[in-house]
């Protein structure tokens, strides 16, 4: 189903129905990058704010995490997320502080999901959710820092 800000698709490192509406830096103006992820497949995707390793600049947040592999630095921009994550393995999700950029859950969904993670690391944002904001289970080494929650 394609909803506005609503973008599904299956990963490696996580299954995410996310998107992340950039603020300053994104034009909005349908422009692609192409890219080549970690299966090797080279792809088109959205120009926006959103960085994997300090390169691309991509519109939507599972579009990155599909580029991103074990270990990789997920930069997030102003704005807000909308949707839900599961992670597994190795990642950071940096945003650009929790005054700038809130994730609002799926509703009856915490934001982010963490099962059978190990280093993973979250930090500067805002989390909004009907349930938990974060949920963690089966994982070492994840680090939660900068966060602040809001209707929890």
């Amino acid at each position: 189903m394609n909803l506005p800000y609503y973008h599904k698709t299956s990963l490696a490192i996580l299954l995410a129905a996310t998107t992340l509406a950039c603020g300053k830096g994104n034009d909005d103006t349908g422009s692609t990058t192409t890219d080549t992820g970690p299966t090797g497949t080279t792809q088109q995707f959205e120009e926006g704010c959103i960085l994997v390793d300090g390169a691309g600049g991509y519109k939507w947040l599972d579009d990155a995490l599909s580029l991103a592999s074990e270990g990789s630095v997920i930069t997030l921009c102003e704005g807000e997320i909308l949707g839900s994550v599961e992670l597994t393995g190795s990642l950071t999700i940096e945003g650009p502080g929790a005054d700038l950029l809130l994730w609002t859950a799926d509703v009856n969904h915490p934001a982010i999901s963490i099962s059978g993670g190990s280093d993973i690391t979250l930090t500067g944002f805002e989390i909004a959710s009907t349930r938990h904001g974060i949920e963690v289970a089966d994982s070492t080494g994840v680090s939660i820092q900068e966060i602040t929650f809001a209707d929890i």
